[in-house]
């Protein structure tokens, strides 16, 4: 046997790099499995919803990197161990893949208030209403409600009478 074989093979180097090419890419299949988790997931949001869910896109996106970095070390154009001998990688979007804002997540509480302000509208709509018809007018203007979310009270609603040009329109001008 040639000299450097023999020094190939009894290099502890060689074959403490093979076990860990054996170990990741036992990785490598389990990561492969969860892409595929992911992936039917998403389309279970997608004909849910219609959207797809951004955990999961994100998700999707750290695993990507993950397996771009274990190909990269079984294929020897990295030495650097991949997780769990570094950190995760994190979910920034790969060269042409195309970035997402997040959507804002809307808390319960919020979506409650939206509705109690929405009711709050329709009773003011209906006072205002109610103040046009006894004024024997056709157009109110004012504001439906205060900064502070009261209702607005009858002295505050303006009745517009609609002889004049711009009746009918809004401060918009529209």
């Amino acid at each position: 046997m040639d000299q450097q074989l023999k020094d190939n093979l009894g290099s502890g180097d060689s074959w403490k790099r093979g076990l860990f090419i054996l170990l990741f890419a036992v990785c490598y299949a389990v990561a492969e499995v969860v892409v595929w988790g992911v992936v039917v997931l998403q389309f279970l949001f997608l004909i849910i919803t219609g959207e797809d869910n951004t955990r999961l896109r994100a998700l999707g996106a750290s695993l990507a990197l993950y397996i771009a970095e274990l190909v990269r070390y079984l294929t020897m154009n990295q030495d650097d161990k991949p997780f769990p001998f570094r950190p995760w990688p994190g979910d920034e979007p790969l060269e042409g893949e195309l970035e997402r804002e997040p959507e804002p997540e809307v808390k319960r509480e919020e979506r409650s208030d939206g509705a109690a302000y929405a009711a709050a509208g329709v009773a003011a709509g209906v006072a205002a209403a109610t103040v046009a018809a006894s004024a024997d007018v056709d157009v109110v203007e004012g504001e439906l409600m205060g900064d502070d979310g009261d209702m607005p009270e009858a002295e505050d609603v303006a009745v517009i009478d609609d002889d004049r040009p711009d009746a009918g329109e809004t401060e918009s001008g529209v």
